[in-house]
């Protein structure tokens, strides 16, 4: 099994394709709420297993240099269980450290909170409604691990 990482400033096709196939076609969102505004100041990472698309992620800068959000984390349902989506996350907070970022959020959805909590993601403030699914606010001090 050949892994490639794509770290990328733009929204590419490959990266639509796994959104779409995971957001929409099996999570059921809306195909307008997945690709947003939000997109252009993003940067970007795909992972590819033998030069096919299979995971993806956005993370970009919020409020300030120390804070950065990473989103739209999506893994391929053929593609789960080998590890990628940890891989994924593991690129992403390697560039955003070597930023100088002392803080990472997610907005979970709870039914993969579990998930973030392997990657040492802490809940935060309660549950809320996003694009009619619970997600929670989860973050991850990257100075002072405890």
């Amino acid at each position: 099994m050949n892994i490639q990482y794509k770290f990328l400033t733009e929204l590419t096709d490959d990266e639509k394709k796994i959104r779409y196939e995971v957001f929409v076609n099996e999570q059921g969102f809306d195909a307008s709420a997945d690709i947003d505004g939000t997109d252009a100041e993003c940067d970007h990472i795909i992972i590819y297993v033998d030069d096919v698309p299979a995971a993806c992620c956005r993370y970009f800068r919020y409020g300030g240099d120390s804070v950065y959000i990473i989103g739209r984390v999506a893994v391929i349902e053929d593609f789960r269980g080998i590890g990628l989506g940890e891989m994924l996350m593991d690129a992403a907070e390697d560039v955003i450290r070597s930023r100088g970022a002392e803080k990472i959020i997610v907005h979970a959805q709870l039914r993969v909170k579990g998930f973030y909590k392997k990657c040492r993601y802490k809940e935060i403030g309660e549950p809320f409604l996003e694009e009619g699914v619970k997600h929670i606010t989860m973050e991850k001090r990257l100075t002072n691990i405890d």
